[in-house]
């Protein structure tokens, strides 16, 4: 490991020693480790084409991974919900979720979600777009990391990049 390497994980490692020990609002910060976070108490609605088999298997997915899921049928292919959250069009998928007040494009992995709920962001949601093999929900083996893009205003910023 080179000398430049070791300096930048130091200085990390300083900066986050510091910024807990200065900070005095520890504990009323409103933010929960992920791994305290009790996914049985969040609810995500999905919207979703009734005859979508992925849909459905993402579903089957969150309630497997602890989160309460609602399912609306989206009759219109989704015209209603797209106005109401705008996802560009490159970031979409074939679903949309509501999880407090933020919504959530696509095959979302959960480890996206909780950092969301847990940082709660000023922003309005969370993207993966397309229909990535290996995604929770997507047959396949994941071949590359996913890049979750965050969304606030109609502006795009990376949130997330999963291995």
């Amino acid at each position: 490991m080179g000398l430049v390497a070791v300096l930048g994980i130091l200085t990390t490692v300083i900066v986050l020693i510091l910024s807990g020990c200065a900070s005095t609002d520890a504990a009323t910060s409103t933010e929960v480790p992920a791994d305290r976070l009790d996914t049985s108490a969040v609810v995500v609605t999905v919207h979703q084409l009734s005859t979508c088999n992925c849909c459905s298997q993402h579903v089957a997915y969150l309630e497997g991974e602890g989160f309460q899921v609602e399912v609306v049928y989206i009759e219109d292919g989704g015209v209603a919900i797209r106005e109401e959250y705008p996802v560009p069009p490159e970031l979409r998928s074939c679903h949309v979720a509501i999880v407090e007040g933020y919504f959530v494009e696509g095959h979302m992995p959960s480890e996206a979600i909780m950092k969301l709920l847990t940082e709660n962001p000023a922003i309005d949601g969370i993207a993966l777009p397309g229909m990535p093999s290996g995604s929770p929900g997507m047959p396949g083996v994941q071949t590359e990391s996913f890049i979750i893009y965050a969304l606030s205003g109609g502006v795009v910023s990376e949130f997330l990049t999963l291995p």
